[in-house]
């Protein structure tokens, strides 16, 4: 898999984000049968449809204010801080 079809978001080092043994939903992108090989898309977007911005507003129109929600801080900047929400696959 390419490394701009592993994710919706940036991928700093596939091999901790995509460890050996890790189960992974793709969708089919493109079959070679002379060569024996195939092109796997795993990004969200992709695998369950419709764009990344589509998604995310889905997702994000689920939402309440109020809601406590967990997530994973993925980026410190003196700006602020960026955090991957747990449970939503395109945000």
């Amino acid at each position: 898999v390419m490394i701009k079809n592993l994710s919706d978001q940036f991928v700093a080092n596939p091999k901790i984000e995509f460890p050996q043994g890790r189960l992974v939903a793709a969708k089919v992108t493109s079959v070679d049968e002379d060569a024996e090989k195939l092109e796997l898309n795993l990004r969200p977007s992709a695998v369950l449809g419709g764009d990344a911005d589509t998604l995310a507003k889905q997702e994000l129109a689920a939402l309440e204010i109020g809601s406590k929600i967990r997530g994973t801080v993925t980026r410190v900047e003196p700006f602020g801080v960026f955090i991957r929400l747990d449970g939503l696959k395109s945000v």
